[in-house]
């Protein structure tokens, strides 16, 4: 059983996540924040795209290129979600290293 502060902890990582993802860039020349209105679930889909990228290891050098993968991840985890939802499968898509990278970008690494 969790104690109460550490559910509060638990509670509150997602909108921690979402304000770093705010943060200006120290990489960048100018200085950048985001602020594109978010609904929650686009917050949610922002704190899944900072697990992946912790999971994988990976960092972008602005916070343009950031917001970039995050459509990217987010156009792709729409796509794998819809893929999972269709009954006639019979297979389930799922994240990879490969989650930011569009399908152009992915062909011209594997082919």
């Amino acid at each position: 059983m969790r104690s109460s502060s550490s559910s509060v902890a638990l509670a509150l990582l997602p909108l921690l996540v979402a304000a770093a993802f705010f943060i200006p860039s120290t990489a960048s020349s100018a200085s950048h924040t985001l602020d594109h209105g978010l609904d929650g679930e686009a917050l949610l889909m922002l704190g899944r795209f900072h697990g992946w990228m912790a999971a994988h290891g990976r960092s972008y050098p602005t916070v343009e290129e950031k917001l970039r993968r995050f459509e990217v991840y987010r156009s792709n985890m729409e796509f794998i979600e819809a893929a999972n939802r269709d009954s006639r499968m019979s297979y389930s898509l799922g994240e990879t290293p490969f989650t930011d990278l569009t399908h152009e970008e992915f062909m011209a690494m594997f082919s």
